[in-house]
């Protein structure tokens, strides 16, 4: 994490879940602007998997197709999970307690535009549900299908499978 400021940081998502480092072309760049509102953009390739079978919005658990992802934890037992896909999908959700889903309902001021090579999502969370900073942050991308799956992070993590929902996992305080 590259901290630009107390209002502005960002996130390069560099290596996969394990810590080998990705090419360059598949480097995932988060930006950061917090103004009482979180604005975030998001720059991503353009992977060749398929979109969700739905118009784009909100689809709960995207995370099976491909997405970038920000976990936002604010120290107590509350955290937001940001997931944003290539073609316009995204799901914003509050968890309790690492991994118990709270409210999966949030709202989301979200725009996308898709280029040959790469995607790039704008979004805004409103202030009201992010929670008390200082904020640890964790960047993640999911791409690929069945064993060609990738999983890469911003602070990769130990164990034997890809697991998101690691303290371990998040940033120094922002």
């Amino acid at each position: 994490m590259r901290s630009r400021g107390e209002t502005q940081c960002a996130l390069s998502v560099t290596r996969t879940w394990d810590g080998a480092p990705l090419a360059l072309a598949n480097h995932v760049e988060f930006a950061l602007e917090h103004s009482g509102d979180l604005s975030l953009t998001v720059d991503a390739p353009l992977w060749p998997d398929p979109a969700p079978d739905c118009a784009p919005g909100r689809v709960p658990e995207l995370w099976r197709y491909s997405v970038a992802e920000l976990f936002i934890w604010g120290g107590e037992e509350r955290y937001l999970e940001l997931e944003l896909a290539p073609h316009g999908h995204w799901w914003l959700l509050e968890l309790l307690t690492w991994r118990s889903r709270c409210r999966e309902d949030l709202d989301l001021d979200v725009s996308f535009q898709r280029g040959v090579d790469r995607w790039r999502a704008t979004a805004v969370i409103r202030a009201a549900l992010l929670p008390p900073r200082p904020w640890r942050l964790s960047a993640c991308a999911i791409w690929g299908e069945g064993s060609d799956r990738s999983h890469a992070m911003s602070h990769p993590t130990l164990g034997a499978m890809p697991d998101f929902h690691q303290p371990s996992a998040f940033s120094p305080s922002w």
